[in-house]
């Protein structure tokens, strides 16, 4: 008897609560909004939001990836342009011709000139000391001057200072 009297009520309560909700529902669309609508644009709302973030967190990513691209490349061009300048810079001390060691400064200053196109706008500053420094070793070179070595010396430290290295232990 006891669970009849339970099931009866809980049918009772759950048609009042059904009822309720439809005089809710009934209420609401008579203030001249439509709960459907507003439910939709909510939605829509939210999904053009998820959307955008999305977009917008692919495209930074893109962005840091392609810069850490250029970095790396500059990095790569730095060494290697620092290893062939100590390598002419062996060659000056060694008395080899002007005409070969010009060519060789050359190709080194122009793929240095490469990497700086694509790198950031702050490394222009940095590419300009470097420029100057080659055309201190041209200089050098065509006069002969004691302070040609000292001007490869200079650029070699130029391309060295982001240069680092790493004790292991």
């Amino acid at each position: 008897m006891q669970q009849n009297t339970n099931s009866t009520l809980v049918t009772i309560i759950g048609i009042i609560s059904v009822l309720a909700l439809i005089l809710a529902w009934t209420a609401f669309n008579r203030t001249g909004q439509d709960l459907e609508n507003m439910v939709a644009q909510e939605v829509e709302e939210a999904y053009n939001t998820t959307e955008a973030a999305v977009v917008d967190g692919a495209q930074a990513i893109e962005n840091e990836t392609e810069e850490l691209v250029n970095d790396a490349e500059l990095f790569a061009a730095r060494v290697e342009a620092r290893t062939e300048l100590l390598a002419i810079q062996a060659r000056i001390e060694a008395g080899e011709e002007i005409d070969d060691i010009q060519a060789d400064l050359n190709a080194v200053e122009a793929d240095l000139e490469r990497a700086y196109t694509n790198a950031e706008r702050e490394a222009s500053t940095e590419w300009n000391d470097v420029q100057a420094g080659f055309q201190d070793i041209e200089n050098g070179l065509r006069s002969g001057t004691a302070n040609t070595l000292e001007f490869v010396g200079g650029t070699i430290l130029l391309l060295e200072d982001e240069v680092r290295y790493d004790d292991e232990n």
